[in-house]
């Protein structure tokens, strides 16, 4: 009885069936399609690794995921409790006292009332309203809670009348602030005049400039200590002959430049009346364009200057040097 041949005789028999030069494929023992991928087996440790690696991946970007939400409804409750809740209303408006601006006065200059909610105020709009407000220079807000609302403010101070349609109260920075009562009218304070209001109202900067400048003459007026020989009431401005300041005697034109230098030539003037006995002039002419180192005085009628011709004149030309 023949037998089978084996493998082994079956694989040397396709051997010797393939003839000479021709080339054998071999059968290869790779798993095609989608088993290829699985073909080699990942090691335990590794997939492991893998596994903590996405656990991790998976928990640093989950807590943005539910966090971010979370945060914002926790946040949005917190607002519609603070916003309607009354216990945040407004009940006190406290600020300090030393001006004469009431707590209705600044609630109404702010656009807020009473019973308001404090969180739902905007504090930079309020403020800026409260700076339309003409006596308010400077304003800053905080809230206290619960319920109180702190005003810090500062105000002009008045250095001078000024009259323009009506007499004002105005501030160092050369701004009128506020009209002055009868009470304030009859103060001893400086008077600026000689501008009209359409004037100012049309050229509110320049004028400004031009009332400090006036202010700035009555502080040198004042540290020369001309004010022993006569106290310095108004200042005129005029379009033509410059600044014109009264005081109770005298009437004294200096002009629109070299202020400084014709305010030194006014106490030399004062210095040389004042040695020749006469306390009283009546007008002083300082703005001379052509002669500026010379000075025009017109005494009172009674007070002679010199004796002889120029006694009939009433009005002396003197050298200033």
């Amino acid at each position: 009885m023949q037998q089978d041949p084996t493998v082994d005789e079956q694989q040397v028999s396709r051997k010797s069936e393939v003839p000479e030069g021709a080339s054998v494929r071999r059968r290869s023992t790779r798993r095609r399609g989608w088993t290829r991928r699985n073909a080699r087996r990942v090691p335990t440790a590794q997939r492991v690794r893998t596994f903590f690696r996405f656990c991790r991946w998976m928990f640093r970007w989950g807590i943005w995921l539910v966090g971010l939400p979370v945060l914002f409804l926790s946040s949005r409750m917190l607002w519609d409790y603070f916003s309607h809740d009354s216990l945040f209303a407004l009940r006190k408006v406290s600020h300090f006292r030393h001006h004469d601006i009431t707590t209705q006065e600044l609630l109404r200059a702010g656009g807020i009332r009473y019973g308001e909610n404090l969180m739902l105020l905007d504090l930079k709009e309020v403020a800026r309203r409260m700076k339309r407000h003409p006596q308010i220079r400077w304003v800053r807000l905080r809230r206290d809670l619960p319920d109180t609302l702190t005003v810090e403010l500062r105000t002009h101070r008045p250095v001078a009348l000024l009259v323009l349609d009506q007499v004002y109260l105005m501030s160092a920075s050369g701004v009128p602030y506020k009209l002055a009562s009868q009470s304030q009218r009859r103060w001893k304070m400086l008077r600026i005049r000689g501008i009209q209001k359409g004037e100012y109202v049309a050229h509110p900067k320049m004028y400004q400039r031009i009332f400090r400048h006036a202010l700035a003459l009555k502080e040198v007026y004042r540290q020369k200590r001309m004010s022993r020989y006569s106290q310095l009431r108004e200042i005129r401005i005029d379009r033509v002959v410059g600044y014109v300041l009264k005081t109770k005697q005298t009437t004294i034109h200096l002009g629109y430049d070299r202020l400084p230098e014709r305010l030194s030539a006014l106490m030399k003037v004062y210095k040389l009346f004042g040695k020749r006995g006469m306390q009283k002039i009546r007008a002083v002419y300082l703005n001379l364009e052509q002669h500026l180192r010379r000075a025009v005085i017109k005494p009172y009628r009674n007070h002679p200057v010199a004796r002889g011709p120029a006694a009939r004149k009433r009005k002396q030309v003197v050298a200033i040097r």
